[in-house]
């Protein structure tokens, strides 16, 4: 039997996604494609419609047998296909998981194991106000993928918006605004919050979500090919990472961060809804900058952040005062 060429093709559909590996340098070229016939928002009702496997043609085989079982051993297999005449079958399986397949033609011997994981990376979450936002999962977390745009508290009290300069500079607790006092940009951009709101404790968050933490942001930056060692330093930092974060080209002006090749790739979406300056409480960098708050206070006046600038590709680090008023977004718990 002739042996199988290595390598595979991913699809995406929908909110699911189909990963999928080998074990060795040898195995079945494949191309996965997922569909569900029911919303992925609830987990319990998810039905795979369909689960696409295709692989390369062995020289003089007439027929082909596909395997594949939620145990590497396949000692109870989920879906057993015989005589199959194509290079491709068409298979149900029960849902989300990680399973093992493996494919052998007429008389021959079996392909190396091959395994896929099937598994949700998009969602929703919903605050108090019952604003619906779109959610992404970068690595092993979960993160909002649109800006915060809450005006109450978790407890129902509201976050004050401010929209006098001298008033918001002044300001020790929790306040919001939006850009320009122009209630349109918060449909899109959300709202602008000074640190103070993030710390109160009647709780910014949905249930089973937080602020990041700088750690957090960290672990995202480095999810998205940042080193370790970078992430830890100040200004700065990275390759590419804030044009993968970035969304919306129409929104930013035109520079160094949409225009690099990873732009949008990691579905967070961030967009330039500029900032309000912690000292003078005015509005600037509208289209040029996003700027997120952690959670994490640098000293007693300073807080981390993180910023993606229009003309940058990469991601900076720094820390400054807690008047501010940047855009959040949430981690989930």
């Amino acid at each position: 039997m002739h042996a199988f060429k290595s390598g595979f093709i991913l699809i995406v559909i929908l909110h699911l996604f189909v990963s999928c590996n080998k074990n060795s340098s040898t195995g079945p070229g494949v191309k996965l494609a997922a569909v569900i016939q029911q919303s992925p928002e609830n987990e319990a009702l998810l039905n795979m419609d369909s689960v696409l496997f295709e692989w390369d043609k062995v020289e003089d085989a007439e027929s082909y047998e596909l395997v594949v079982d939620d145990d590497s051993a396949f000692t109870s297999p989920v879906v057993t296909q015989q005589e199959i005449d194509e290079t491709s079958c068409q298979l149900t399986l029960p849902g989300l998981g990680i399973y093992f397949w493996r494919v052998r033609a007429e008389g021959g011997e079996w392909s190396e194991v091959w395994w896929m994981e099937i598994s949700f990376t998009h969602g929703k979450v919903t605050d108090i106000e019952g604003n619906v936002y779109n959610t992404i999962k970068i690595g092993d977390q979960w993160w909002m993928a649109e800006n915060l745009k809450v005006a109450h508290y978790r407890n129902g009290d509201l976050i004050p918006n401010v929209t006098e300069n001298a008033e918001w500079g002044d300001l020790e607790t929790g306040a919001r605004c939006v850009f320009d006092n122009d209630e349109k940009n918060a449909n899109t951009y959300g709202y602008l919050y000074n640190w103070f709101a993030l710390n109160d404790s009647s709780n910014i968050s949905p249930l089973g979500w937080h602020v990041p933490t700088d750690e957090e942001w960290k672990k995202l930056e480095i999810a998205l090919g940042m080193s370790p060692s970078e992430a830890d330093e100040a200004a700065w930092r990275g390759t590419n990472e804030g044009s993968q974060l970035a969304g919306r080209p129409d929104l930013w002006n035109d520079g160094g961060l949409e225009n690099n090749e990873a732009f949008g790739e990691s579905g967070f979406s961030a967009l330039p809804g500029g900032y309000r300056n912690g000292n003078d409480g005015n509005f600037d960098y509208f289209g040029h900058y996003a700027n997120f708050w952690s959670s994490t206070e640098y000293n007693s006046d300073n807080v981390r952040q993180r910023t993606m600038d229009y003309n940058r590709s990469d991601v900076s680090r720094r820390h400054p005062n807690k008047r501010y008023g940047f855009s959040v977004r949430l981690v989930r718990d």
